[in-house]
């Protein structure tokens, strides 16, 4: 089958979505071995619900992707060896994937806040064990005022130990060092989990999230 013919295949298989199409492509140009196109293509395509469980077992899908890695990079790329890392990590990848769905409507809903006079408010998050007296006074203000949250959360995996019973801060961006500094002057050397709109780490320090919140303000006045 000839280039052409194959990457039309793949342009359909993603809803003639061009954007997605040039995103696939591309990392299928840098693909060298099975497992990359497991892990780059597959896996992403899998859990952004573009191919269905079935699908991604078919020769027709793998075989494409494995025959355009050959024609875009001149890797060949043996379908057997590709399928063999598709059914290896399939149950995994279900797991990320029902994960991700499960978490989006907090994403969308709760982790962004519109205000009524049309401005966005970003929220990040922090998990305790307990709010320190101190941090519950600073955010008692901004909590009427809509800035901040604080409420108690079953959160999964909180200290490696299945789920646990936590108190949950949300706060507007640019609130979240003052809680981390307060946070700091009750117990500098304590570990949280941290969530904001864009990542999420767990077991880290206050000073470690206190560089994910700079760094993220960084990025957004650069946009």
């Amino acid at each position: 089958m000839k280039q052409k013919e194959l990457e039309q295949k793949l342009l359909n298989r993603l809803n003639g979505n061009q954007e997605k199409y040039s995103k696939y492509t591309n990392l299928l140009s840098t693909c060298t071995k099975p497992y990359d196109v497991a892990l780059k293509v597959v896996k992403p395509m899998f859990i952004e619900g573009l191919v269905s469980k079935d699908d991604i077992s078919k020769k027709d899908y793998y075989g494409t992707l494995a025959k355009l890695v050959e024609l875009l990079n001149k890797h060949r790329i043996a379908p057997t060896s590709l399928y063999y890392h598709i059914i290896t990590n399939i149950s995994k990848w279900k797991e990320e994937k029902n994960e991700a769905q499960n978490n989006e409507p907090f994403r969308q809903e709760t982790r962004i806040k519109h205000n009524q006079d049309g401005s966005m408010e970003i929220f990040n998050y922090l998990y305790l064990k307990e709010v320190p007296d101190n941090v519950a006074e600073l955010l008692k203000p901004y909590i009427e005022l809509g800035y901040a949250e604080v409420k108690k959360k079953l959160q999964r995996n909180f200290n490696a130990r299945g789920e646990s019973e936590v108190m949950e801060i949300g706060c507007s961006a640019w609130l979240m060092p003052d809680v981390i500094l307060t946070l700091k002057e009750t117990s500098g050397d304590m570990t949280v989990n941290f969530k904001s709109h864009y990542i999420r780490q767990e077991q880290i320090t206050l000073d470690e999230a206190l560089g994910i919140v700079d760094s993220e303000d960084e990025e957004q006045e650069d946009l």
